[in-house]
């Protein structure tokens, strides 16, 4: 321990001394492990953990499938009549529950508030093996007729109730009725964990005959635990069977439609596993490219010191003994790299949770903890005991003798070093470009998205979510004399252009679709096509800036009793009436022999984006809040448009009309149109800002490690060089060579990346929008660029070679 001791001093006084190589081995290793620390914790969370629950490995998520072997899963909702036929059939799967979102608005003294919150069937809380902190959760035993309950989440308590330990039992106000309090679910407590995730109570799920016998109505999600002896592939095939059977029972509802069922993990990681992943392989390149930077740095300063370790071997000193020595050396560097790996990387952490897409799942489990900490010491540990030790464990006693006799018998000795820091400076080349390209191809996605023409205005709009639940006696009639006088005041406001509503904004709400038949005259038979549908009231299309191309937009004219009218998009009416002028066609839901009255088109809008910013346009429907055929939703959104570029101005008085129409509207997401299309931006940010600070880094490291091993090849070979010029070798000459001798081994690499990014271009190709995963011109750019880096970083040691006084150089020598 004594002589550990003693090495371990020596090497610090010996770091001491050589600081500048003591400072570019700690920054390096401490970028390459503070990036893993930042990452690392992320990826953990949301890929490695198991879910919280009891058992997770045993739960399973049931959804309906289209029944193509080769598509992708589509993972829809189900209706109550299949839920409740999987449940009493199964038996491979117990415990089988059913849930769907569920708006309330919580009555208070002040301005009512709109919660989010999830209705479930009584067996959620057993299959979960969840326990409530206070109270208890209500169970499949409850009996129907304790009237209408709630299990509050930890935050909703705190926030919302103070934290007050007598709650239980309290009745609360929740859409105008009364609901009791049966318990608080423990601090951390979410379900479900993927779709709807921010729920912030629970309550009981019971079906009605009426609701029980709803085969085509698809809206319940649905969760099960596996049974002790079944297996997920039984699971599987019993289901799908099922499902077959429904189909040949209900072939109207259920034609082409199987199940499917998968572990619960599955849809929580599905749209993060591909983008997680890249992330994760992004730093564990920097890390690699650290790794060899420290390698080089260490080969170099072993060289460097072989004199004296020849000395030492002459004297009499124990190859082991040198190798300790070193090994010290390189413990200390260690240490301090991964310390500052660890401060860098928990600094790297908060910027990435700042910039990470708030709907990722199980973000707020990810935190720095006892894994990422033996990372960061596996990581800065490997590279002491494997790279540290090696360029001195090649020395043999017969060396010694030549080191100290001969620079050239020492040059012929560090040849096996100068081949080894080639292949690890065309490894970090490779590394690099790699990291470039896929840098280029985000950023270049993330311009695609920015510069996109979603249908509708990306500005000066502001948009409020409303919600009518805890309004009393609103029913169909009562509604539309709300809406016309909320559109009636708000547009009397100073600064409104138009006002109009809608039941879910454009890539921020929810999608309902139906199947539809147009009526395309007797000679050709009905087409039909699934398309979504969306409720707008007068105003709205001009609110948003949504083009009318042919026919009219709706008008407060419009009735109840009039005849079924709708607005189609361009795509919808391509579709049913192809080379036709749809307005004045018909068309229906379901078949066309369905008894659902036809709709007569009274306009056509142009095509936008409802799903999302990636998604392309699909067919649309259009129904007039005078005709709703949804009246039971009873939240909707209110669309002003500004007079001028931004709506901020329009948020407080148009939340005080509001409240004068009707004090018990529930206001909430309050926010202007630009705010919305910048959240579906937040994700390809994301990506590309993080790649692309890696992508830097790892430019960054290969340039030092290329500069490190020209400016020691030169060093070495300066003999040469010497002769060289004193045989009349000009100094373009000599900065020709350098160039060629330090820019070949990077020119390796990245043909080598640029050939190994194409074979992996694939997986990256779903993270990509209106770029191509093999698009030559960020192909071209990444080399191009990590080219002229590299003879960036070889330019300086080749200048001073290049001029260097020959006549100086071979005294030296």
């Amino acid at each position: 321990m004594l002589t550990l001791i003693q090495d371990l001093r020596l090497a610090a006084r010996s770091l001491r001394r050589h600081p500048v190589f003591a400072i570019a081995s700690v920054s390096v290793l401490a970028l390459g492990v503070g990036a893993n620390v930042a990452v690392f914790p992320i990826v953990d969370a949301i890929l490695l953990q198991p879910l919280p629950y009891a058992q997770s490995d045993r739960l399973v998520a049931v959804f309906e499938e289209p029944d193509r072997p080769d598509s992708a899963p589509a993972r829809n909702p189900t209706s109550p009549t299949n839920f409740l036929e999987w449940s009493e059939q199964s038996r491979t799967l117990g415990d089988f529950t059913a849930a769907h979102p569920w708006n309330p608005v919580l009555g208070t003294e002040g301005a009512p508030v709109q919660l989010q919150g999830l209705k479930a069937t009584p067996s959620l809380f057993r299959l979960l093996g969840a326990e409530a902190a206070l109270g208890r959760c209500f169970g499949p035993d409850d009996a129907p007729s304790e009237g209408l309950v709630a299990v509050l989440g930890y935050d909703l308590w705190q926030s919302h109730f103070g934290g007050d330990p007598s709650i239980v039992g309290r009745s609360i106000e929740l859409d105008g009725e009364g609901y009791q309090v049966q318990g608080v679910m423990p601090q951390g407590f979410a379900f479900p964990p993927f779709w709807a995730v921010g729920a912030q109570l629970w309550t009981p799920l019971r079906f009605s005959p009426t609701e029980s016998a709803r085969r085509n109505a698809r809206f319940l999600r649905v969760f099960a635990r596996l049974e002790p002896e079944s297996t997920l592939e039984q699971a599987q095939e019993e289901l799908q069977s099922l499902a077959a059977l429904q189909s040949r029972l209900s072939p109207r509802t259920h034609e082409g439609i199987t199940a499917s069922v998968e572990p619960l993990l599955e849809p929580v990681v599905a749209d993060s596993r591909r983008t997680l992943l890249f992330l994760w392989s992004a730093v564990a390149m920097v890390l690699l490219i650290a790794c060899a930077n420290w390698t080089g740095l260490l080969a170099e300063r072993a060289l460097q010191r072989r004199r004296e370790a020849a000395v030492r071997l002459a004297l009499g000193a124990s190859r082991w003994r040198l190798a300790r020595l070193q090994l010290c050396e390189s413990i200390l560097l260690a240490a301090a790299g991964g310390a500052a790996g660890w401060i860098l990387g928990g600094w790297g952490h908060r910027v990435a949770l700042s910039l990470i897409p708030v709907d990722l799942p199980r973000l707020q489990e990810a935190a720095p903890d006892w894994r990422v900490a033996l990372l960061a010491a596996l990581g800065a540990g490997s590279c002491a005991l494997l790279f540290a030790a090696a360029p001195l464990l090649r020395w043999q006693p017969r060396r010694a003798t030549e080191s100290l006799q001969s620079t050239r018998a020492s040059n012929a000795a560090s040849q096996g070093s100068g081949r080894l820091r080639w292949i690890l400076a065309a490894g970090q080349s490779a590394l690099a470009v790699m990291l470039l390209i896929g840098a280029i191809l985000l950023g270049r996605t993330l311009e695609n998205l920015a510069a996109l023409k979603p249908g509708f205005e990306k500005s000066g709009v502001a948009t409020f979510l409303v919600s009518m639940a805890a309004s009393a006696n609103l029913d169909s009639a009562r509604q539309q004399i709300l809406f016309r006088r909320i559109l009636q005041e708000v547009e009397s406001l100073p600064g409104v252009e138009r006002a109009g509503l809608v039941n879910h904004l454009p890539i921020d709400g929810d999608i309902w679709s139906n199947q539809y038949s147009g009526d395309s005259g007797a000679s050709t038979p009905p087409q039909t096509v699934r398309a979504y549908v969306r409720v707008a009231s007068p105003g709205y299309f001009e609110s948003l800036g949504i083009r009318l191309e042919a026919g009219r937009a709706f008008t407060q004219a419009d009735q109840e009793a009039g005849r079924p009218i709708a607005v189609v998009n361009q795509r919808l009416a391509g579709l049913l009436w192809p080379g036709q002028d749809p307005v004045g066609k018909r068309f229906k839901g379901g078949a066309a022999d369905s008894s659902a009255p036809w709709m007569e088109v009274v306009g056509v809008v142009s095509d936008i984006r409802q799903r999302s910013l990636r998604t392309a346009t699909t067919a649309e429907i259009y129904r007039p809040y005078a005709q709703n055929p949804f009246p039971w939703y009873r939240t909707f959104t209110l669309t002003v448009r500004s007079k001028s570029e931004s709506a901020d101005s329009l948020f407080r008085p148009t939340m005080e009309a509001l409240h004068r129409i009707d004090d018990d509207l529930a206001i909430s997401r309050v926010q202007e149109i630009s705010q919305v299309v910048s959240g579906q931006l937040r994700g390809p940010r994301f990506n590309s800002l993080l790649v692309g600070v890696f992508a830097a880094a790892a430019a960054l490291l290969s340039a030092v490690g290329l500069y490190a091993r020209i400016a020691f090849s030169l060093r070495r070979r300066a003999h040469e060089t010497g002769v060289r010029m004193a045989l009349g070798a000009q100094p373009k000459d000599i900065l020709r060579l350098s160039l060629v001798q330090g820019v070949g081994p990077a020119a390796a690499g990245i043909a080598v990346g640029v050939l190994l990014a194409g074979a992996l271009s694939r997986s990256l190709s779903s993270l990509l929008f209106e770029v191509g995963s093999l698009d030559p011109a960020a192909f071209s750019a990444a080399a191009s660029a990590m080219l002229l880096t590299s003879i960036a970083a070889c330019l300086p040691a080749a200048r001073r070679a290049a001029w260097s006084d020959p006549l100086t150089t071979l005294r030296s020598q």
